[in-house]
């Protein structure tokens, strides 16, 4: 199984220097990763660029079409 080079607090606490859109992005994937990211749908909706947004939007949207296709996989019949 993959390891984060840093535990998410040292995470944290090192992206505490970036830009508030770059720390949204960290918090979103420490969440996406573990569950320890602590941020809230206001704070991304509100923080991010719409550079950033946008990518953030592809990204969810790309977990979705994997979970989809490995449901498929598994023979499972869900959500169409």
């Amino acid at each position: 199984m993959p390891q984060l080079r840093l535990s998410p607090i040292d995470l944290l606490k090192e992206s505490q220097d970036l830009a508030r859109g770059e720390k949204i992005l960290i918090q979103i994937a420490l969440d996406l990763w573990s569950g320890t990211g602590d941020v809230h749908l206001p704070r991304i909706i509100e923080g991010l660029d719409n550079e950033n947004f946008i990518a953030f939007i592809r990204a969810i949207l790309r977990l979705r079409e994997i979970d989809l296709q490995l449901l498929n996989l598994s023979g499972s019949k869900c959500c169409n």
